[in-house]
């Protein structure tokens, strides 16, 4: 089925920025303007190194930050209030209003307080949905978010993925950013692979060393033009064009030509109004192989511009805020532009012999009309994303999207029990899954010298990425365009923990830079684009039960709405016993009978294409997803998260509904929504973020149709249709 719609223009109408300095967006910008900086000892750090680089921690909020729930939950939550606030929301925000937050440290200040006081419930705070759920109470808003990670791309990358659920219709307001929290865990992990300035921040320049790391949250309220004009909003700026992009070179160094980052400059460049950019904010880490990267970037998407286009290194100021660098970024330029006014980089001279072509600004901020803003953010793993805004009032030219069905083409599992396969396997069932996947599975799938010092997680996501994209028999120009999307609950849990205990026994100083690059959420997305050559986005979906199908659910957005042609989804959980020390702790492992559930690990991964793509390489189609959805509950109460559960569910046409076959407490609470009153109980074990995607498998594999339905333990619903073909 194709039909044709015009994607809706999008308004940004609210936001807030918290940094170091300043907790409002007005006060930061003032201070920079003044020609401030936010450096400071750092005394939100949980520990110190011997010779301190100093920091740019958020400033202190008028009330005082405990411990628990932490800086992530206490800032964010200001953060979002401010948002809502300065949007004009005094009243009743809209039923179908959606949260997207881009992060690369999330909760990990409560690994750290668990592993100094020992003790486990410390742990159970780290995951993403936990801390999505505190700070959102008492907003308004609903409880529950889909949090994102894409290296220090992924406030940007919330941001455009946002944008993407009120384009498709999914939501009708949306509340999207970046946050993350000062923390010795990046500290550590940034000095370990001597990234960390010693003395001030100089991009461009010719002596540069490195960054500052810093803390930051940005929020913006995005609406479709047309609601935003309807209640009669002010209009911050409006979303122009957008792209994202992976390099596939390498998990901690750019490509050196920049050939991602202007891949991804390009793509938003040419999707807006044709004026180039009349601002830049740089990402400019002071990294001498990242701005090197960065200024081949802009000569190859700019050309003759670049000389005449004026561009900030807000870092030199600010930090390095990481997942919301971008977000944050974006947030101060528009409110400086309010003022007519650009804001500097701070004090340095420019390195004229290798950036010869680089206006930098610096000194005193300069008065300037500025219609087109674009941001750019580079991140770990090669996550490469840029946004242009445009400020003159007219909406970037409607795009004609081809609204078409969505197929499955490539399967792959790597499951306990089963081993590795690839497409569907008739009759063979999934049962208990219990245990790890064995090593000998894995032979064959990948190059053992890539592979064996990296985490669980990246050797498992690389491999049934391998099964899946050969049986779809893509080919190496076809994945270089494809997307990556992964979904994680637990993340790398192993490498985390390994190398925060040595970072806490031995001193901040001793971090493993290896162990700390193998320990960012988004490594499964990264070292899959690594492993395949994908040169698509590539994001990994974290800390929910529910992010592998939060997964599935954007990357069927993206190909309907036209920003990818294909996609490799996977759902990848790894074994610890951490893992399932707190969830027996919460009782979350508890059956009726007051046995033990069992915990799996594993992955499983498929390809996704728009129908027109898959037809034209004459592809087989296994299964169509005829849909997918998300909802999160009002309150955290029980009959809240059945009601929002089974509101979903009714989108899914009649199919019979299953669920993710769980036998503890959360498999209760799917059998509610899906099948009231049935005493049915489930006999799989508890597989994370691998649940939702095992129950489709299944159905797949019977060849019938099917309403898959999923909960997080937070909250979130989700719902995946699959019918065959």
């Amino acid at each position: 089925m194709t039909s044709t719609r015009v994607s809706p223009s999008i308004a940004i109408t609210g936001a807030s920025a918290i940094c170091a300095v300043g907790t409002d967006r007005h006060a930061a910008v003032r201070r920079i303007l003044s020609g401030e900086t936010g450096f400071s000892e750092g005394d939100g750090l949980e520990n110190h190194p011997e010779d301190n680089p100093r920091v740019a921690q958020a400033l202190d909020l008028d009330e005082k930050i405990g411990c628990r729930p932490d800086r992530a939950e206490r800032y964010l939550q200001q953060a979002i209030k401010d948002a809502i606030e300065d949007g004009g929301w005094t009243g009743r925000l809209p039923e179908r209003t959606a949260v997207v937050l881009g992060t690369t440290l999330g909760g990990i200040r409560h690994f750290g307080d668990g592993l100094r006081r020992k003790d486990i419930k410390a742990y159970a705070r780290l995951n993403n949905s936990s801390v999505s759920r505190y700070s959102l109470e008492g907003t308004g808003l609903p409880l529950g978010a889909i949090s994102l990670s894409a290296a220090c791309a992924s406030g940007l990358t919330a941001i455009i993925n946002g944008a993407l659920l009120l384009e498709s219709g999914e939501a009708d307001l949306v509340i999207a950013g970046g946050y993350d929290p000062i923390s010795e865990f990046s500290l550590g992990g940034f000095m370990s692979l001597r990234l960390v300035a010693p003395d001030r921040t100089m991009p461009f320049e010719a002596d540069r060393v490195g960054m500052k790391v810093g803390e930051g949250y940005g929020v913006v309220i995005l609406e479709r033009v047309d609601d935003a004009e309807r209640r009669e909003a002010g209009i911050l700026g409006l979303l122009d064009g957008s792209g994202e992009c992976s390099d596939a070179y390498h998990l901690t160094q750019p490509q050196p030509e920049g050939k991602g980052a202007a891949r991804a400059m390009a793509s938003a460049l040419t999707a807006g109004t044709e004026a180039p950019p009349g601002w830049i904010l740089a990402h400019a880490t002071a990294t001498p192989a990242n701005d090197g990267a960065e200024y081949a970037a802009y000569e190859r998407a700019l050309g003759t511009d670049l000389e005449k286009t004026p561009i900030t290194a807000l870092k030199s100021r600010l930090g390095h805020t990481l997942g919301a660098a971008g977000a944050l970024e974006l947030v101060l330029g528009l409110t400086a532009l309010d003022d007519a006014k650009l804001l500097t980089t701070a004090d340095g001279t420019t390195d004229t012999e290798n950036f010869p072509r680089l206006n930098l600004l610096r000194g005193e901020a300069p008065n300037a009309s500025v219609d087109r803003l674009a941001i750019l953010s580079l991140g770990f793993g090669g996550a490469d994303a840029c946004l242009t805004v445009n400020r003159a009032g007219t909406p970037a030219p409607t795009r004609r999207v081809m609204e078409e069905d969505v197929v499955l083409t490539g399967i792959g599992a790597l499951l306990p029990g089963i081993g590795a396969r690839s497409g569907p396997a008739s009759g063979q069932g999934l049962h208990d899954l219990a245990g790890s996947v064995e090593n000998s599975a894995l032979e064959g799938l990948d190059d053992p010298r890539a592979t064996r010092r990296l985490a669980q997680i990246s050797c498992l996501a690389r491999a049934v990425g391998r099964l899946a994209v050969d049986d779809a028999e893509l080919t190496t120009e076809e994945l270089s365009s494809s997307d990556a999307l992964i979904g994680s609950f637990h993340g790398a849990i192993g490498y985390s923990l390994d190398y925060y205990s040595d970072l806490i026994e031995s001193g901040i100083e001793h971090g493993n830079p290896l162990m700390f690059a193998e320990s960012v959420p988004n490594i499964g997305s990264a070292q899959a684009s690594l492993a395949l050559g994908i040169g698509g986005a590539t994001l990994t979906v974290i800390g929910s039960r529910t992010a592998a199908l939060e997964a599935l659910h954007l990357a069927r957005l993206r190909i309907q709405n036209g920003l990818a042609e294909r996609a490799l989804v996977i759902g990848v959980e790894e074994s610890h016993s951490i893992i399932r020390e707190v969830m027996e702790l919460q009782g979350l492992l508890l059956r009726p009978d007051g046995s033990a559930q069992t915990v799996g690990s594993g992955a499983i991964a498929f390809v996704l294409e728009g129908a027109s793509a898959a037809r034209a390489r004459d592809a087989k189609v296994v299964a169509r997803l005829a849909d997918t959805g998300l909802a999160w509950p009002s309150s955290n109460s029980l009959s809240d998260r059945i009601r929002a559960g089974r509101a979903l569910l009714r989108r899914s046409g009649g199919h019979p509904p299953r669920t993710t076959k769980s036998p503890g407490p959360i498999g209760k609470i799917e059998l509610a929504i899906a099948s009231p009153g049935s005493k049915d109980e489930g006999n799989r074990s508890e597989l994370g973020a691998i649940g939702p995607l095992a129950s489709m498998l299944e159905a797949i594999e019977e060849g019938v149709p099917a309403a898959v339905v999923a909960a997080d333990f937070q909250g979130t619903s989700g719902l995946i249709v699959i019918e065959p073909c």
